[in-house]
């Protein structure tokens, strides 16, 4: 997943929640506004993670890509039971293989434009540099 799509996918979802109260009308504005305040978030974030020791945020912070639940959904749960210190149980397994049969991938399949929103990519890959750098940089 990358920056515009995630854009996208929040202004796809906002947008159909806030159309019936004609406050954003005007998706292009919209997907402006939520790149604004989700570059903001993510820098107060970023920061507050960022004051800690590399230590501290070892321990606080397990980093989990969305790819990762994608691609190998059990392992990546089992890391991160492990890193919160929970058993994985068969019951654990079986209610993850039982949820993952009940919705599959294909079930689920959105497709986003960040040109219908108006988003421009080169904008959004600089609004949001430090976190694709830190988090999405050739993984």
């Amino acid at each position: 997943i990358n920056a515009e799509y995630g854009v996208a996918s929040l202004t796809s979802v906002l947008s159909a929640a806030t159309i019936f109260y004609g406050r954003w009308s005007d998706t292009r504005a919209l997907s402006a506004d939520i790149a604004a305040y989700v570059e903001k978030m993510i820098n107060n974030l970023m920061d507050y993670r960022e004051a800690m020791s590399v230590e501290e945020q070892r321990v606080r912070f397990l980093d989990v890509q969305h790819l990762d639940i994608v691609k190998a959904p059990i392992e990546t749960m089992k890391r991160v039971y492990d890193f919160l210190e929970l058993q994985w149980t068969p019951e654990a397994e079986s209610a993850a293989l039982h949820y993952l049969a009940d919705h599959p991938k294909e079930k689920a399949i959105n497709s986003y434009s960040a040109e219908a929103f108006g988003i421009d990519e080169d904008v959004i890959n600089k609004q949001f540099e430090r976190y694709i750098s830190r988090f999405l940089a050739a993984k």
